[in-house]
């Protein structure tokens, strides 16, 4: 089975955008939503819908499995537009210089961090 990832990043309008990051597949899934679990729903539905439709019509479907990878810089720059650095530190308890770091893709939040 083939292993890709799905990749959630900030729309500019503030939802969340997910696409499945590959080229070379027959069928593509992206998704738009509210939040980061109503992305990760989303393209979990639109794959299996795709995969039922490829086999009502006898496609060839390629199976994939995927890991998530959230682009966290792009979360950041949203939210900094309204809120300052200091103001997100105080919100979250994470160092402004650390914060930047994310902001900037210089450095990655680690899962104890992100949860």
């Amino acid at each position: 089975m083939k292993k890709i990832k799905a990749i959630i990043e900030c729309c500019k309008d503030g939802y969340f955008c997910g696409v499945f990051d590959c080229d070379d597949l027959e069928y593509g899934v992206s998704t738009n939503a509210a939040s980061i679990e109503e992305v990760k729903r989303n393209l979990e539905g639109i794959y299996l819908a795709i995969r039922e439709d490829y086999a009502k019509e006898g496609r060839k479907f390629t199976e994939v499995e995927w890991e998530y990878e959230v682009d966290y810089a792009s979360i950041l720059s949203y939210y900094a537009q309204f809120v300052s650095l200091v103001g997100l530190s105080r919100f979250t308890g994470i160092n402004k210089g650390q914060l930047s770091h994310y902001l900037n893709g210089t450095s990655r939040p680690r899962p104890a961090t992100i949860e």
